[in-house]
């Protein structure tokens, strides 16, 4: 059997099940060295030498009157002098101790229930039940209270599993230096997890982040100022797409842990981040309470694909939408919608942009007075919520920090990418997320266009990751001069100030709005008459695809066609 624990049932009285107990997850951060079998009458366990902090169990079988046969096996195990070094004696011993109480307890209570048996004080009916109930619990507790014991004295480390790294890490009798800390996370983990970690302190050396790096600095930034940070959704510890990884596991120890945005200022806030159940409707619905209690922790639930949100729609309609018209509560909750259109199909493609721009409460025939100093605060402050397609890591870093920072709380509906995730060019400098730098509602055009703009015969808004494509295309039909390109980042509420400074200053250009979704679908039906009443009527075209019943084709080629379509119509100029 050799470190495992199993149970064999042999009357029906439980469940027949095979439990399986790892000698490192029973250790933790013991190192086992050697295994002593000894087979004994009855249910018992022996214990001895506690003291220098050697467990030493024995494995036994024994019978209840024919009802229940037990077959269990514990390992015997020793402190090295490197752990103890690690973790210091007293931890480990108190763990051991603690541990081997527990244990003895349940195996006294299996010995009284056999004697009361062999007395006629017990039925076998009332010992088999006694026995089910002990052998379920047993199980439970080896595998489940050395861990409890482990993270209440040792939280948030990783277990020393190489005795050559901990023998040279831990040569310092204080403990573990930074740099051999870091050498021993490292060589836990699997060669995946090492280069993507590796990716992003390359990037560190050259200042710059991608997607994920911008928003674990949104973060890491809000909980050194003392700001819960909560993150829920299918999938968000390691991301849907694999590009987030907030929570590492040790893979030699079994549901061992690290946290590394726990981990960074002794004074921090916390960092909850956690898997969910697939019910988007009922940990939404969680989600948004949650936010409205706490109104300075920073509330987010994640889609595993936007497309997915729809099955919460009655939260979004009847409450995150309306819930402050309706009841005068605030909530600052962030929804994380994964959308673009990539060929990956009609359920994984649309987050429905048009759906939460639909009941955005703006009046498109009434134009604000953007002159006004705190039009940009007056405007956040009437709407009923925030619709933000970025593009940057570093405008996802400021929309994340600019929800506890507001003096008031509104829900964020943020579209976030897939493939820029990885996208070389879709990555932000340092410079952009330091102290004075904020959230940029529209990304203008920064190119050779802006430096002639008399001469640009075009100009295209969108929004999202289609600004990619078109920057592609641009470059590549050799109009970098005469086309450019902004990008709208907040599209609810809308720039009113900053559409109308882009417009006059390429006045000469015609208006484009570009889009990657459906004619019927995206933003669309939204930005169009805005910018039409803003520039007094001044016409503005369309350049996307054709208006569908799906939200996008299951065909790859047709995808790729209509892509190439719609490029084609944004970059020909009449």
């Amino acid at each position: 059997m050799d470190g495992k624990l199993k149970v064999w049932d042999t009357n029906a009285l439980i469940p027949a099940e095979e439990f399986v107990i790892d000698k490192a997850v029973y250790s933790h951060h013991i190192s086992p060295v050697a295994t002593q079998h000894c087979l004994i009458a009855g249910l018992s366990l022996y214990v001895s030498n506690i003291g220098s902090a050697t467990f030493v169990g024995v494995a036994g079988t024994a019978s209840v009157s024919g009802y229940s046969v037990i077959s269990y096996e514990f390992t015997v195990f020793t402190v090295p002098e490197y752990t103890k070094k690690r973790f210091g004696g007293n931890r480990v011993q108190l763990t051991l101790s603690i541990t081997a109480i527990i244990l003895t307890i349940l195996a006294t209570l299996s010995v009284l229930v056999q004697r009361s048996l062999a007395a006629k004080n017990l039925t076998h009916s009332k010992a088999g039940s006694i026995m089910a109930g002990y052998l379920k619990l047993l199980p439970m507790i080896l595998m489940v209270f050395p861990g409890m014991v482990s993270r209440a004295l040792f939280p948030d480390e990783i277990a020393c599993q190489s005795p050559e790294v901990c023998e040279d890490a831990c040569s310092n009798p204080n403990g573990c230096s930074d740099i051999a800390y870091t050498r021993l996370v490292l060589e836990l983990m699997p060669v995946g997890l090492k280069r993507i970690l590796k990716g992003r302190a390359n990037m560190v050396e050259n200042r710059e982040a991608d997607w994920a790096l911008g928003e674990a600095f949104a973060f890491g930034s809000l909980l050194k100022e003392g700001n819960h940070v909560r993150l829920s959704g299918q999938d968000v510890e390691r991301g849907t797409f694999s590009h987030r990884h907030h929570v590492l596991h040790d893979q030699n120890v079994d549901k061992k842990r690290y946290y590394p945005l726990n981990n960074l200022y002794p004074d921090q806030a916390q960092y909850t981040v956690c898997n969910s159940s697939l019910s988007e409707f009922g940990v939404l619905g969680f989600e948004l309470g949650f936010s409205m209690t706490n109104p300075h922790s920073l509330v987010m639930w994640e889609a595993q694909f936007g497309d997915f949100s729809n099955t919460a729609q009655c939260i979004i309609d009847q409450f995150i939408s309306s819930g402050q018209a309706k009841w005068v509560r605030q909530s600052g909750l962030v929804m994380l919608l994964p959308h673009g259109y990539e060929g990956m199909g009609p359920e994984h493609s649309s987050a429905r942009l048009e759906r939460f721009l639909q009941m955005s409460i703006d009046d498109p025939d009434i134009i604000p007075d953007f002159e006004d100093k705190d039009f940009v605060v007056k405007q956040l402050y009437e709407s009923n919520w925030l619709i933000l397609n970025c593009s940057t890591p570093a405008n996802l870093f400021h929309a994340m920090r600019r929800q506890i920072k507001m003096p008031f709380r509104k829900p964020a509906i943020i579209f976030t990418p897939k493939s820029l995730l990885r996208h070389p060019e879709a990555r932000s400098s340092f410079d952009d997320m330091l102290e004075g730098t904020y959230f940029q509602r529209i990304i203008p055009e920064a190119g050779v266009a802006s430096e002639n703009p008399g001469n640009v015969q075009r100009l295209l808004f969108c929004s999202g990751r289609v600004y990619y494509d078109l920057l592609k295309e641009r470059k590549n039909s050799e109009q970098e001069d005469k086309i450019a390109i902004a990008r709208v980042e907040q599209i609810s509420p809308f720039p009113y100030d900053l559409i109308d400074a882009e417009c006059r200053k390429y006045s000469n250009a015609e208006l484009m709005w570009v889009q990657e979704e459906h004619k019927n679908m995206g933003a669309w039906t939204y930005v169009q008459p805005r910018i039409q009443n803003l520039m007094g009527g001044q016409s503005v075209r369309y350049s996307g695809r054709s208006s569908a019943a799906a939200a996008a084709t299951g065909n790859k080629s047709v995808h790729t066609a209509e892509l190439r379509k719609f490029l084609n119509v944004a970059m020909k100029l009449d």
